[in-house]
């Protein structure tokens, strides 16, 4: 700002969206088709100040198409089978083309690209449902994703070295870019109040340009909950306890020699949850209680950029009370 000496990490903005779409739906005995479109027309009014601090007025329009198109099929009571495809752009946000500075929440200075410009992708989905039994459910799912243009922070080889000391450089660029993968979900009541959910999701993805792992993608995970429900009554209701584990591999698809450090190991978490609802009267009081890292695991989140210079929360316990008047 002019006179102080800083200089903000995104400038003054205004961004305005409108957008029309329709939605067109069949529906038979034992399938579904629907198809849907949409166009969005989206502006950025930007003032800024140039490195010569002379205000600058800029108003950045972007506009494309969605388009999606969708097919459900009831084989048998027990399956169910979707196919979806479609089309879709995002526009960059400002942070993504004006970032100049210090991010203080990351402790990195992030650097922008006024030039950038809007993402469109195409993607592809195809998922099978069965269901047996009331008690039982499962699911699969898997992906496909090209997306022209993807937008990304690229870490700096060097660090820069300022008044406040010496940070991580990061910029924002595009390249051409593909990402798949697959999540599986079970859901099994195995006596009239335990039940049993497991989830799992695995990602990979690729940078076309440069034919190597993309940065800043998820790690293959696995969760394991079971929850009892409890026994209720008049006054106390959807009561339930659960316990769970969060397994997260290390991530060994992300590119070589690009980050600043290399992905931390794979890790376990324990995590337990307790909440019911007690009837005050007229009123209604619910509790939630919830535990993460009950074990006090020492563990880094590959996606989060605080990795380069500390560990994750340790234990964790949070009380929660509503009262619905």
């Amino acid at each position: 700002m002019p006179g102080t000496g800083v200089r903000p990490l995104i400038p003054w903005f205004n961004g305005s969206t409108a957008g029309a779409y329709g939605i067109a739906r069949y529906t038979a005995a034992n399938w579904e088709l629907e198809g849907g479109l949409r166009y969005d027309l989206r502006e950025l009014l930007v003032k800024r100040f140039d490195p010569q601090n002379q205000l600058l007025t800029e108003r950045l329009p972007f506009k494309g198409f969605s388009a999606s198109l969708g097919a459900t099929v009831r084989p048998g009571p027990a399956w169910k089978a979707i196919l979806q495809a479609g089309t879709t752009f995002r526009p960059p946000h400002v942070s993504e083309l004006f970032s100049d500075g210090l991010h203080h929440a990351v402790a990195s200075l992030e650097t922008g690209d006024p030039s950038l410009r809007a993402e469109k992708a195409v993607k592809g989905v195809a998922a099978i449902e069965f269901h047996p039994h009331k008690s039982l459910h499962l699911q699969i799912e898997g992906y496909y994703t090209y997306i022209g243009d993807y937008i990304y922070l690229e870490p700096q080889p060097e660090p820069q070295l300022t008044i406040r000391g010496v940070f991580p450089v990061f910029q924002y660029t595009q390249t051409d870019a593909a990402i798949w993968g697959g999540d599986f979900g079970a859901q099994w009541e195995f006596l009239p109040a335990f039940s049993l959910e497991m989830k799992g999701s695995a990602l990979r993805s690729r940078d076309l340009a440069k034919n190597s792992p993309l940065i800043f993608m998820p790690a293959d995970r696995a969760t394991v909950e079971l929850r009892y429900d409890l026994h209720t009554n008049k006054k106390i209701s959807d009561a339930h306890l659960s316990f769970g584990i969060v397994r997260t591999g290390k991530q060994n698809n992300a590119p070589e020699e690009v980050d600043l450090l290399p992905p931390p190991g794979a890790y376990s978490l324990l995590q337990a949850s307790a909440s019911c609802r007690i009837l005050l009267g007229k009123q209604t009081l619910s509790l939630f209680l919830t535990g993460t890292n009950l074990l006090d695991t020492s563990y880094r989140d590959y996606l989060n950029r605080l990795r380069y210079y500390a560990d994750e929360p340790g234990r964790n316990l949070v009380l929660r009370m509503k009262l619905d008047f």
